[in-house]
């Protein structure tokens, strides 16, 4: 005898009622059995841990900056002691998403590059570093160039301008004197911050916080002192990506020396050449002096050039092979295997090129070879 209807649209409901207890009940399962993996990187509701954690959606950025806080001591970035087996690896994991994360002002993104700053280095492991160095890459590759003369300081010069700003404005962050001479002066003293240049990495990191923890830079809306405060604060962050990244080219570790060398190479940071140069001279891992002659492959400076050349006779024949062919980048043209080659080119380009056979002029004509 056939069912009727309603018996089937019952049997059917019952079936699918089901299969919805026995999904639950794998998911419950499934976060049982997960409850200790380290991905699962800041728990939360139910709801935050089957969102964020089980299917992989980002949590808000401010999330991950209070967690790779949270996971250091404010005095000396150890970690912070705990229950947590996987502390460091949540850490890593928020590093990374934080990197790859959209913000609303440029202020979160400057506070964000100095928490990355601090991890490149000072974390106690690599792997964070590294992904500290890469993060740092991401948020310099998103800032525009400015082109401006920089003002040596050794720190003073920042804390008179800061001091006359804060004279200028009140505790609630409003302007002590109207008029359109106050603003203008604001907007000059902002512009003379950004175009500082500091000797020492502290200094360079000091400079940015200004922007974020000063109410009346952070709440500014005139027009022309907010584009001196934005354009102020680019030049500031792009001198501290430059900073970092330097001086992880000199870690402990080869796979930071890598990442950092990247970030300089993709970011074309000209003026980390002579630290590169330095560690050039005394790498020892092929794979990291790899990605230094790739970075003056990029580049092209004189004395990138007269590295290169010497690369040409190195004992691997990987790093001979990247060395022709950054300077085949530089030069547009392939000259071969052979160093003396390459020597005769150089010194046709730039005839004050020294590759320490002769006594050639270092400081002079430097219009010789692009980049040079």
């Amino acid at each position: 005898m056939a069912r009727s209807t309603t018996d089937w649209d019952q049997g059917t409901g019952r079936l699918r009622a089901a299969g919805a207890v026995l999904a639950v009940c794998a998911l419950l399962v499934g976060l049982g059995a997960c409850s200790d993996y380290k991905k699962l990187s800041h728990g939360g509701s139910f709801t935050d841990v089957v969102i964020h954690d089980i299917l992989g959606q980002d949590r808000p950025p401010q999330d991950y900056y209070q967690y790779v806080r949270d996971s250091h001591k404010s005095g000396d970035f150890c970690y912070a002691c705990g229950d947590d087996a996987f502390l460091v690896d949540k850490n890593i994991d928020a590093v990374q998403r934080l990197g790859n994360a959209e913000f609303g002002r440029l202020e979160g993104e400057a506070q964000v590059l100095e928490l990355f700053t601090e991890v490149l280095l000072e974390d106690c492991s690599a792997l964070a570093r590294s992904s500290a160095a890469n993060s740092i890459t991401k948020i310099g590759l998103k800032l525009p160039a400015y082109c401006y003369t920089p003002v040596p300081d050794d720190g003073s010069r920042l804390l008179c301008m800061l001091r006359e700003l804060d004279c200028m404005h009140d505790a609630n962050g409003r302007r002590r004197a109207c008029g359109t001479g106050a603003s203008r002066r604001v907007a000059t003293l902002i512009t003379q911050i950004g175009n500082l240049s500091f000797d020492r990495y502290l200094n360079t990191r000091n400079a940015i916080k200004p922007f974020y923890d000063r109410k009346y830079l952070v709440d500014e809306t005139a027009p022309a002192v907010r584009s001196a405060i934005d354009t102020a604060l680019v030049k500031r962050m792009r001198a501290l990506i430059h900073e970092a990244l330097a001086s992880a080219v000199d870690d402990r570790e080869a796979s930071v020396r890598i990442d950092a060398l990247k970030g300089l190479k993709t970011l074309g940071d000209r003026a980390a050449a002579d630290v590169v140069n330095d560690r050039l001279a005394v790498e020892t891992q092929w794979l990291v002096k790899s990605e230094a002659i790739e970075y003056f492959g990029r580049v092209g400076t004189r004395q990138g050039v007269v590295s290169l050349v010497g690369l040409l006779d190195d004992p691997n024949a990987s790093v001979r092979f990247k060395a022709r062919t950054s300077l085949v980048r530089i030069a547009g043209k392939d000259y071969g295997a052979r160093r003396k080659a390459w020597t005769y080119w150089a010194r046709q380009v730039d005839p004050a090129i020294d590759f320490g056979d002769e006594d050639a002029d270092a400081e002079g004509d430097k219009t010789g070879l692009p980049g040079a």
